[in-house]
């Protein structure tokens, strides 16, 4: 669940900095500063707390420079530009609020990539659309005029009917059309079926990348010293008999 919510919050960041770089709120006035304080908090916590716990701190901040930029509070640093109106600083917080923007796109970015295309979660996806649009031309073709009155009925139909929902508001009465229901009903269990244990093969392989060893050079001296010993004797044992 780590990155699905990383996601939603990096999405909800890049509306608001969007919306506010294109003036249509003010970040900094309730309630949109609550929410945005909150993001910020949330991504400040998870930046360090992955930094503290990465191996090698400095491949990690090549590659979560982004993530450094968007946890930058830029709109109480240029609250401090007030202070300065003479050299007219205030001007850069477009600029700044751009980049952060950035940042924040660049997040969502990264993490939904990563989400997507881990154990082919995206091809799965593609599957299902193109199951559920395939369902809707059928039904639209056997059911027209009789139970669909129009192409968006007859996606809500297929819809509802491959992700195993099933209103029932919508009910095929000629026999194609519910031959073609049986059908999209049967690949709509497989799918769904191979779409969650796909989410859920994620989230255990995250957990069991997260538990690494640590690393050689980073153990205590004695605790070098026997693994060197368990290797001299592994070999003098097995392989130079």
């Amino acid at each position: 669940m780590y990155n699905f919510f990383i996601i939603l919050f990096s999405l909800i960041a890049v509306i608001l900095a969007f919306l506010d770089l294109a003036n249509k709120i003010n970040i900094d006035i309730p309630p949109y500063n609550y929410i945005d304080n909150a993001i910020l908090i949330i991504f400040t916590v998870d930046y360090f707390t992955r930094l503290i716990i990465s191996q090698n701190k400095k491949r990690f901040f090549k590659e979560n420079i982004f993530d450094l930029i968007a946890i930058i509070p830029f709109s109480s640093f240029f609250r401090v530009t007030r202070l300065f109106r003479a050299l007219k600083l205030i001007k850069l917080t477009r600029l700044f609020k751009l980049i952060r923007l950035l940042a924040f796109l660049e997040k969502l970015k990264k993490n939904t990539r990563n989400f997507l295309y881990t154990n082919g979660f995206i091809y799965l996806i593609y599957a299902n659309l193109i199951t559920i649009t395939a369902g809707s031309f059928s039904i639209y073709f056997f059911e027209k005029g009789v139970t669909v009155k129009s192409i968006g009925d007859a996606f809500w139909w297929s819809f509802v009917t491959t992700t195993t929902v099933g209103y029932g508001d919508i009910s095929p009465k000629t026999i194609p059309g519910r031959i073609t229901a049986g059908i999209f009903m049967i690949m709509g269990i497989g799918l769904i079926s191979l779409l969650t244990g796909t989410i859920s093969t994620y989230f255990i392989n995250k957990i069991n990348n997260n538990k690494t060893l640590p690393d050689y050079n980073e153990l205590p001296e004695e605790a070098q010293k026997e693994i060197e010993d368990f290797i001299q004797y592994i070999k003098s044992k097995y392989i130079n008999n």
